[in-house]
């Protein structure tokens, strides 16, 4: 069922508007350290690439440039506009948001997933969870409901619900509103049957709580079977099952948020030989989208925003003097010149610098320059005023 979000009207507006002027891929995009899989195609940076051995991307796999990409142009024969047919931000538009953050995350290092719930609201009747997997069934009595969220395979969610009763969660193929009913050969049943069979996809847990959020993956890495679940792969949905009289919110984050709450301790000079993801998950504070429940659904936090409307100072800021004025903050040797061009270790620093200010909530931080990051420097110095 197709859900609408009460967001503010200008934004939804904007974010429509946002979506339509960026032209998609048809393909995922990928970064180091993933699965790909032999035979399909991948967004890789500024290249459109083809996997011919599967493995981990940039370790063990085997793949070849076939194009040139670049982000946010029309490519007729591999990307596609999204068109909302609605006035309101409603479960589809949103569902496009989380795939353009992915390909501005995997292509400009920047990962704003921490501050977008995956949760569209949308849920799915006609089914039911059990230890076996997931079945059919008519649910008269309106005992329970099933949170349905899309996912990719080989990905870890973080989920944040407060639920005293038992908790299901497992993985489903769905389309038209129905289980895609697609036996893999004569001896297994249907898509998502062959899903649950495997193990660790089917989760019980006796309760849950936003103080001690899960974490949830749907592997597909069976030699077997990879290349015909990958096919399925935007069909593929987490399902949660929750008593029915269950109001809490619902917060399913795309990555691994449940230690949030530790300072990670390394030194500035590692910056420049770290992995982008280590730095994205080390330099990180807690989130704003997981802190509590209060009965209201949110599709986003008020961070996401501001990226989106390029009010933050970051790596890709193309106004140099944006970053010559942050590097006048962190820079305390007199008469030095300043660059204009953002340094890896600037983020360490201005994370810390913020971190360590008990002025100022530490809440949706990473790094870069946000409206909170800017007060923090601004009041802390005379330049600007």
């Amino acid at each position: 069922m197709r859900q609408k979000f009460f967001t503010d009207t200008i934004q939804s507006r904007f974010i429509k508007a946002l979506l339509y002027n960026t032209p998609l891929p048809c393909y995922d995009s990928v970064s180091g350290g993933e699965y790909i899989i032999k035979g399909c195609y991948y967004i890789y940076k500024s290249s459109v690439i083809k996997c011919l051995e599967s493995g981990t991307f940039l370790t063990d796999s085997q793949w070849e440039k076939v194009l040139d990409y670049h982000f946010g142009e029309y490519y007729p024969q591999f990307t596609e506009r999204f068109v909302s047919k609605y006035n309101y931000y409603d479960s589809d538009t949103h569902k496009w948001l989380g795939k353009y953050l992915r390909f501005y995350r995997d292509i400009y290092d920047i990962d704003l997933m921490p501050f977008y719930n995956c949760f569209s609201g949308e849920y799915y009747e006609g089914v039911k969870i059990n230890r076996n997997g997931v079945t059919e069934t008519s649910n008269l009595h309106k005992t329970f409901k099933v949170a349905k969220i899309p996912i990719r395979f080989n990905t870890t969610y973080t989920i944040a619900i407060d639920c005293l009763a038992s908790v299901y969660v497992a993985p489903a193929i769905i389309a038209n509103g129905a289980l895609v009913n697609v036996p893999m050969s004569e001896d297994e049943g249907d898509l998502t049957s062959v899903l649950n069979s495997y193990e660790g996809n089917i989760k019980r847990f006796d309760s849950m709580s936003f103080r001690e959020p899960k974490t949830y993956i749907v592997n597909n890495n069976h030699r077997a079977s990879e290349d015909f679940f990958h096919k399925y792969e935007k069909d593929l949905y987490m399902l949660i099952q929750i008593p029915a009289d269950n109001n809490s919110s619902i917060v399913v984050l795309e990555g691994d948020y449940t230690d949030l709450e530790t300072y990670n301790v390394f030194s500035v000079d590692m910056m420049d030989s770290l992995d982008t993801k280590v730095i994205n998950s080390l330099v990180l504070s807690e989130l704003s989208l997981l802190k509590f429940s209060d009965k209201t659904r949110y599709p986003f936090s008020d961070r996401l925003v501001e990226y989106l409307l390029a009010n933050v100072i970051t790596e890709n800021d193309e106004i140099g003097n944006n970053i010559k004025w942050v590097q006048s903050f962190l820079n305390t040797i007199p008469g030095a010149k300043l660059s204009g061009v953002w340094e890896r270790a600037s983020r360490k620093e201005l994370f810390d610098k913020y971190y360590k200010n008990n002025k100022y909530p530490n809440i949706d931080i990473n790094g870069f320059v946000d409206k909170d990051v800017e007060k923090m420097l601004l009041g802390g110095n005379s330049y600007g005023k």
